[in-house]
């Protein structure tokens, strides 16, 4: 004999995956406040869904099996409409307490005066007023009813269409509004007839509950509660297996059923924990990734106004230093004015790198634009060695310049990347050279300038010149030198002559043998009407 009649099998089936989604989001987020209001709807639902079914076992069960279902089914329609108001207003943002507790008391009298016609029914009590109870508690119950349906429709539409909302608040109240419809709807055709047979209205409206449920918690985490399809499928095919063991003739064909379900469910717990799992990474990864896209924004934002302030001050010095060293105040000495023009040439070097710094972090976000003008790089080669002599008279050191003869007067290149990178390449090589010569050397090559800065310094291992380019490194020689450094300028300079069109490297001979940098930057000839 069938437990399950065949006519029921829908009303079965999309009842208990009702109950299983309750549980199910229960499991999800446990005692959070939307999450237990959204599993006693479930619960409430597939309650009302399966009456039918209970209807046609009341004949072989016991009175007290009767009996509990029957006080479960009743608070289930009582309480209804106030568990849809306190969603409605915890979807709303609400605090709506006083209808709350109004509404929980007024499914209590409900639940009363329902209560007390059943039993006077039950025992035949004549002095009571069953019928007056009956009707009372269904006409109570359709107020209530109808007065949740206005509230959460007064509460949850503003938010649908509210401008200040976000996104997912819109689209939660939107759910809700469709979820509480339906439960409402369902909690209110129990009191026309209750316990009733409804045929296949309930199944349907149960399943409606159930597509939209998914797609809410799939979408928006609705109610706190976060769903995966791959739980959703299990979700109906645990309803399935539920419904194919209640359909079984014997005692074997129960047990194959109930085997089947079993692995089933075990499947479905081993994917959906793997899949969690999964979602679980790819949400660390999110929230990490997002956290260095604010710590890269706060960097470039902190390089941009260190730069920017760098500038009022420098451009002060420089203008000053211009003045002084034109006569502007006077003839200065002669060596008063050398050491005048040097103070400008360094201001005006010192505002190139802030420049420099700005185009680093403008390149690092994909903003920065190369920009070709005449150049001269011969008197480039020169201005540079000028401002880097004081320091390289003091350690004894040679400033050797070799500039090919067929290079033109001007040509067009990035001239603030090949000041940039020139003046890095030499400033390094006098940092840590203590004897010997500094050389530059440039010379024309397939439409670019090859330029390279050699010194006879202590040199470098293979090993060292690996990780020269890298950001915030600093060689062991720079340790030792105490030499000032960030370990930035190599870095910066690589990015800046890439981002022109060109190409950095260096040439390491071994510890004490000096080392050699070259670049190439690509150029274009200066035509005569420019």
């Amino acid at each position: 004999m069938h437990l399950l009649p065949l006519e029921l099998t829908l009303t079965v089936g999309a009842g208990y995956a009702v109950l299983f989604l309750g549980f199910m989001a229960w499991w999800r987020n446990k005692w959070a406040t939307g999450n237990v209001l959204f599993v006693l709807m479930a619960f409430s639902l597939s309650f009302w869904t399966m009456a039918d079914w209970f209807m046609q076992m009341r004949a072989t069960a016991l009175p007290l099996q009767v009996m509990v279902w029957k006080t479960i089914f009743y608070t289930a329609v009582c309480f209804g409409p106030a568990l849809a108001i306190h969603a409605a207003a915890y979807l709303a943002r609400s605090a709506a307490r006083l209808a709350g507790y109004l509404a929980y008391l007024a499914g209590l009298l409900t639940l009363a005066c329902l209560t007390m016609g059943q039993v006077a029914t039950y025992f035949g009590w004549e002095g009571v007023p069953k019928d007056i109870c009956l009707q009372g508690a269904a006409g109570m119950g359709l107020i209530l009813y109808a007065a949740a349906v206005l509230y959460s429709g007064f509460n949850l539409y503003p938010v649908t269409v509210s401008s200040t909302a976000s996104y997912l608040e819109r689209r939660r109240a939107t759910y809700g509004i469709v979820l509480l419809a339906i439960f409402l709807i369902s909690g209110s055709l129990q009191l026309f007839i209750s316990p009733m047979p409804i045929g296949l209205i309930l199944p349907l409206l149960s399943l409606g509950f159930l597509v939209v449920s998914l797609m809410a918690f799939v979408r928006v985490s609705f109610m706190d509660v976060e769903l995966g399809p791959l739980e959703a499928f299990f979700l109906l095919l645990s309803a399935y297996a539920v419904v194919i063991l209640l359909r079984s003739r014997d005692a074997s064909e129960a047990w194959v059923a109930f085997i089947g379900s079993l692995i089933v469910a075990l499947f479905a717990l081993m994917a959906i924990s793997t899949v969690r799992g999964e979602q679980t990474k790819r949400r660390l990864l999110e929230d990490a990734n997002r956290q260095l896209r604010m710590l890269e924004a706060a960097r470039s934002d902190f390089v941009d106004m260190v730069a920017h302030q760098l500038r009022g001050p420098l451009g002060g010095i420089r203008s000053a230093s211009s003045m002084l060293s034109g006569g502007d105040f006077g003839p200065l000495p002669e060596k008063a004015a050398k050491i005048s023009g040097q103070i400008e040439e360094t201001a005006s070097r010192l505002l190139s790198l802030s420049d420099t710094f700005l185009n680093a972090s403008r390149i690092e976000v994909g903003m920065y634009q190369t920009s070709r003008v005449p150049t001269d790089v011969r008197k480039e080669v020169t201005d540079i060695f000028n401002e880097m002599s004081t320091l390289a008279s003091a350690k004894k050191l040679a400033l050797v310049q070799d500039v090919a003869a067929d290079i033109p007067k001007l040509v067009k290149l990035d001239k603030e990347v090949f000041e940039n990178a020139l003046f890095n390449l030499v400033d390094n090589a006098v940092k840590y050279t203590e004897e010997g010569k500094v050389s530059v050397g440039c010379r024309l090559g397939k439409g670019d300038i090859l330029v390279s800065v050699s010194d006879t310094g202590p040199g470098l291992t293979q090993e060292e010149c690996r990780d020269l380019f890298r950001k915030f490194h600093r060689g062991k020689v720079g340790r030792m030198h105490q030499a000032d450094g960030t370990g930035l300028g190599l870095y910066i300079v690589k990015k800046l002559v890439e981002a022109a069109g060109g190409a950095i490297g260096v040439q390491c001979a071994g510890p004490g043998l000096g080392t050699t940098f070259s670049f190439r930057l690509p150029f274009d000839r200066v035509t005569d009407n420019e």
